[in-house]
């Protein structure tokens, strides 16, 4: 009897918040003076701007560069995995490319198979015996269905297998004990979901000879990935495609396997990038990989605001004078909003834009955050590309319905032309209202000079890392420019924030110890009745509460970084005496040197220093080399 009373007096408190907040709207927008439409907003053209080329990705020898990939028709996306982790890498243009090398990372449409000659798949054996290292997704499988009499190389005794069974009955990916998961420590990033129920996900089931291993079960407890030993080297076989297992959840076309929204940890996107790292890594024994993070951080942390309603434009000196006495900058994305609707009153206009301008000269990055703030922008239609203020007039009937013909490239185009008109110098950052991605984003982000954008949210997309946007929707086989930075911890789930400190900053310490990225969003709107007037408690605890080698970065800044790091080709070679490393960049930036199997001590030096056991080194752009002696340890 007690708890159902104490039900009801929670009900009722309830009840009478909602009355009170009902009350303050009601009279707010009584006694508002905002127009219904701001006129005589000033605007200034967005402009294309350049962006860097591709990088060289066969600007050394293979041999130089350890691992070496091959993929037929889509080499961009396993050249990322291996770029994401900051591998020296070289692309095969054929199979004996990889002489030389010691792992070789395999993947090939089996819809559309290339065709091998005798002398490569030769390679592939001479390649394993002689000690090197291969791992295949199950593109390679489709070679079992060939027909050709001339085809006689016998990919199941490759791959140390008695059958393969083709099935969409997996749900679920369970990693088995392997010295080559040594970043997989946590219950989330051994067993993870590949689709919400049965009938989703293709995958393979692997029925394995008695000499090949098993790396990971699916939840039948039928083998997942296999390891066959070959004369001194290894094959290691993939059920899955890489398409499946990452690329396509990267556009939030995964098969449901997120099992909440926001705010918690689901890597499932991140397994391949990482177990080929930790691959490379026990193969190797000692060597490195480029750093994650700028600077000599391990991981990084982006706080962001939406300014997206009228006491958020109001409040959000409070946070920015918060962060600039704390050190550190912050992306604030501004909701351009001129016309009335359903959501609030306009309020940008004169008598609002101070504070942007002020945070702008005090080192904050300025953002968009749209002209609607839609719930629909998924939905929009790309649009003419020639929409402008004030003809340009979107807005929102409810939270499902739009009038007035909003488009992708007025929500981006005009929302530009106005911050710039405003004041705001530079505007490279984008964020839709309510986390929504549409396929239009790549070409008109481009178009109108965007870089970076953070429109997913990291469980949606199982990924904690950086990546770019891609033309193509469905087959995902050529790159934008644009970075996104998937959303990892907001403000509008319950608790409030001022509740949750600890829960972030475990969150953050997840994250990362992979090296990965914590994108944060904090509203800067302070409302009472949702304790939101405890965030600045909230961010002033988080900040201060974060691990020593977590950086503290806009997502301008972030992203310029990734930008270059993306470009960079590199290799070194270790002899009994030196460590020489080379590498080739695109612009003049610090980028850092993680060693692994050796332990190298805090020193500086020309062009480089060393701090937490990173090597920082001051790239210049061209050609650079450093010659290193063996740490003794």
């Amino acid at each position: 009897m007690k708890s159902k009373a104490n039900l009801k007096q929670f009900f009722r408190i309830l009840q009478l918040i909602l009355i009170f907040w009902l009350l303050y709207a009601l009279i707010k927008g009584l006694w508002s003076t905002a127009p219904d439409f701001a006129f005589g907003l000033k605007t200034k053209e967005a402009k294309p701007v350049s962006y860097l080329a591709e990088r060289k990705v066969r600007a050394f020898t293979p041999d130089s560069s350890i691992v070496a990939y091959f993929s037929d028709k889509h080499p961009f996306q396993t050249g990322e995995i291996l770029q994401t982790m900051g591998i020296a890498n070289y692309r095969c243009k054929k199979l004996t490319d990889a002489n030389g090398t010691k792992i070789l990372l395999l993947s090939v449409d089996p819809d559309d198979l290339p065709e091998f000659s005798e002398k490569e798949l030769n390679f592939l054996e001479t390649y394993l015996k002689n000690g090197g290292v291969i791992v295949s997704d199950s593109g390679f499988l489709g070679y079992l269905d060939e027909d050709d009499e001339d085809f006689d190389f016998n990919f199941l005794n490759f791959f140390g297998l008695k059958k393969v069974i083709p099935t969409r009955k997996h749900t679920e990916l369970i990693l088995a004990k392997s010295p080559y998961f040594k970043y997989f420590n946590r219950p989330e990033e051994k067993k993870y979901r590949m689709a919400s129920s049965p009938g989703k996900i293709w995958s393979n089931t692997l029925v394995l000879k008695k000499d090949s291993k098993p790396l990971a079960f699916y939840e039948d407890n039928s083998v997942a990935i296999s390891s066959h030993k070959v004369g001194k080297g290894r094959v290691i076989l993939l059920g899955l495609h890489l398409y499946s297992l990452r690329f396509r959840n990267l556009v939030g076309r995964d098969f449901d396997a997120n099992r909440v929204y926001i705010n918690h940890f689901e890597p499932f996107s991140d397994f391949v990038p990482l177990f080929l790292k930790g691959l490379y890594q026990k193969i190797l024994k000692r060597g490195f990989t480029l750093s994650t993070a700028p600077k000599y951080y391990k991981a990084t942390v982006m706080i962001t605001h939406d300014v997206d309603f009228i006491d958020s434009i109001v409040n959000m000196k409070k946070f920015y004078e918060l962060e600039r006495k704390e050190g550190v900058s912050a992306t604030y994305n501004i909701w351009t909003k001129y016309l009335k609707d359903d959501k609030d009153v306009p309020f940008f206009y004169s008598k609002y834009l101070g504070n942007l301008l002020e945070a702008q000269k005090l080192g904050f990055e300025m953002g968009s955050h749209t002209v609607e703030h839609s719930a629909n922008f998924d939905k929009f239609p790309k649009g003419t590309c020639k929409e402008s203020y004030p003809i340009y007039r979107p807005f929102s009937i409810s939270y499902t319905q739009d009038s007035g013909n909003p488009t992708v490239c007025g929500e981006l185009k005009v929302s530009k032309e106005l911050l710039l008109g405003a004041g705001i110098k530079k505007l490279v950052t984008f964020r839709s209202g309510e986390l929504l991605y549409n396929k239009a984003l790549p070409e008109v982000m481009e178009r109108f000079g965007y870089r970076y954008s953070s429109c997913l949210s990291a469980e949606d997309i199982l990924s904690y890392f950086p990546y770019r946007y891609m033309y193509d929707y469905y087959k995902l086989r050529r790159p934008s420019k644009i970075w996104e930075f998937p959303l990892v911890y907001e403000d509008e789930k319950f608790p409030p924030l001022v509740f949750r400190t600890g829960q972030a900053l475990r969150l953050v310490n997840k994250i990362a110890e992979n090296g990965g990225m914590f994108p944060v969003l904090i509203h800067p709107d302070l409302t009472w009745w949702k304790l939101k007037n405890f965030d600045l408690d909230f961010l002033k605890k988080f900040l201060e509460g974060l691990p020593k080698d977590v950086g503290v970065f806009n997502m301008g800044a972030y992203g310029r970084f990734w930008d270059y790091r993306d470009r960079v080709v590199f290799h070194y070679k270790i002899t009994s005496k030196d460590v020489e490393i080379t590498l080739w960049s695109p612009k003049s930036f610090e980028l850092a040197l993680e060693p692994f199997g050796w332990h190298w001590l805090d020193k500086k030096g020309k062009g480089y220093y060393i701090k937490n056991g990173r090597i920082v080194l001051k790239l210049k752009k061209g050609i650079n080399r450093w010659i290193f002696p063996v740490p003794s340890s």
